[in-house]
């Protein structure tokens, strides 16, 4: 546990390097701490947290409609993985647990609408203590040690629509 002392002194530098309010958005006993600059959300999140549920949680803090995960700097486990299997079965995805934990080496994706319900699309490759990598869709992960996150705000929203060829739901811009 950080000390209070220590806490206060780090959202007063993120305050004063970013020139913005930061918001500590408390989670069944978890917090997350979250930075706006521009047009631009940094976030925290800590051990043990649950990233989805914590990027739920930013989305509502800061009314978010929209927006683009440019990258996450840390580690994860307890992971589930998705792969599209498209042509071979259409609107399936082949799913698959791994345990961890895992250096994230890439992490992108998008938030936007479907049916008024802001949902994370989010692609990953994570490496091992060997340095072998794995990645596809990310549906479930839990933060290990730390994961910073970096979301861009569009001027423009996004939704997704179904599409009846491939049974994805397809982005769209409104």
């Amino acid at each position: 546990m950080r000390s209070s002392v220590l806490m206060r002194f780090q959202l007063q530098f993120l305050r004063t390097i970013y020139n913005a309010e930061v918001v500590v958005v408390l989670l069944g006993g978890c917090s997350v701490e979250a930075v706006m600059s521009d047009d631009l959300i940094l976030v925290r999140m800590d051990d043990g947290e649950e990233l989805f549920e914590n990027l739920e949680k930013v989305s509502e803090e800061y009314g978010l409609s929209s927006g683009i995960i440019v990258c996450a700097l840390g580690m994860l486990r307890n992971v589930e993985l998705g792969y599209f299997t498209y042509p071979r079965e259409v609107g399936r995805y082949l799913l698959k647990q791994f345990s961890g934990p895992f250096e994230v080496v890439s992490f992108k994706g998008s938030l936007a609408l479907r049916e008024n319900k802001l949902v994370p699309h989010i692609h990953v490759v994570l490496a091992n203590e060997e340095f072998k990598c794995l990645g596809g869709h990310l549906n479930k992960a839990e933060v290990n040690a730390t994961l910073e996150l970096f979301i861009h705000v569009p001027k423009k929203r996004f939704v997704r629509k179904l599409d009846q060829k491939t049974m994805l739901s397809i982005l769209h811009f409104e």
